[in-house]
């Protein structure tokens, strides 16, 4: 799964990476993109399965939906 992030190309790496996506099932590489812009970063997260690349996707489309709902 594609994945990036504000804050400079430099604030993760791929051993922060694979820690954060690890906890929705087995992750297989990290390859980080480099870019000329250094405001943003992103990389391609390999998940071992598909329920476990799934898994963070679902969360964030149910946070989203939590926020419309409450008005957050």
């Amino acid at each position: 799964m594609k994945v990036s992030w504000e804050g400079g190309a430099d604030y993760y790496n791929a051993a922060k990476l694979e820690e954060i996506f690890k906890q929705f099932g087995g992750v297989e590489d990290v390859i980080i993109k480099t870019r000329k812009s250094r405001s943003r970063g992103s990389a391609i997260v390999v998940m071992a399965s598909k329920e476990a690349a799934v898994s963070p996707v679902s969360l964030l489309l149910f946070q989203a939906l939590f926020a419309i709902v409450m008005g957050v």
